[in-house]
């Protein structure tokens, strides 16, 4: 098995930025689901880097911050965790500098 150095964004959950509010947070969501990814990558030897800031003074700087501790750690994967507020059920994966970007949707 290859060791990869994965960084993970609880997205969200900074400054004025909560992210969706419904009948649950994401925000409370996102770090639920989050500490379960991050032990679970843990487990299975990879290293965590978690991405989000403690602070920021705008969205911008903390998209800014998460990118550059994700680069600075020179990671192999960068996974954003979100809860849409959409009306599908299921998960969305986008790739950078792939061949293509692709959403999946499981209804």
């Amino acid at each position: 098995m290859i060791n990869l150095k994965i960084a993970i964004d609880f997205g969200h959950g900074v400054g004025s930025d909560r992210g969706a509010v419904g009948s649950i947070a994401e925000e409370t969501i996102i770090n639920s689901v989050g500490t379960l990814v991050v032990n679970k990558l843990n487990a299975l030897g990879h290293k965590v880097i978690e991405v989000r800031p403690t602070s920021a003074s705008s969205v911008g700087d903390s998209l800014s911050q998460r990118c550059q501790k994700a680069d600075t750690n020179n990671v192999d994967l960068f996974v954003s965790l979100h809860v849409n507020a959409g009306g599908e059920v299921g998960i969305e994966v986008f790739t950078y500098g792939g061949k293509e970007i692709q959403t999946f949707i499981v209804k």
